[in-house]
């Protein structure tokens, strides 16, 4: 079975919330979406209807009140538009194949050093409205 032959009924969750925030809007309300190895359901260069689904939860549903938390070791994996639309990238230790594509263009030399160079439960945290990439400590949870 090759990626186009996935209709979007595999990805009903998203379907059907994207079609509530569509037809009947709740002022207020906002759905969490946490997708774990995102490259699985949005891969760059992807063109089936589950990317696609992605993509446009990605691109045009934060303001409808869908977010989307995604989660991947090799961002350079994930479709290009969905990386674009981030509104926050959390960077952890990445090596310097990784550092390297294009996707981390945007990243200083020094960030990329820091990056490659981060302990297991530090963070680099990049948003429009920071000067320069956020050095957070992100303790692991108790269990």
């Amino acid at each position: 079975m090759t990626p186009e032959d996935i209709d979007a009924t595999k990805a009903p969750l998203l379907d059907h919330l994207v079609e509530l925030r569509s037809r009947e809007p709740v002022e207020g309300l906002r759905y969490v979406v946490t997708l774990d190895e995102l490259n699985r359901f949005a891969p760059r260069g992807g063109s089936d209807p589950i990317t696609a689904m992605v993509e446009r939860v990605s691109a045009e549903m934060r303001s409808q009140g869908i977010i989307l938390l995604g989660a991947q070791q090799e961002a350079s994996r994930v479709s290009r538009r969905v990386i674009e639309n981030s509104a926050v990238r959390a960077v952890g230790r990445s090596g310097p194949m990784e550092l390297s594509a294009d996707v981390w263009k945007f990243l200083s030399h020094a960030a990329k050093v820091q990056a490659a160079q981060l302990l297991e439960m530090e963070k680099l945290l990049v948003q429009p409205s920071f000067r320069a990439p956020m050095l957070a400590k992100i303790p692991f949870p108790p269990w």
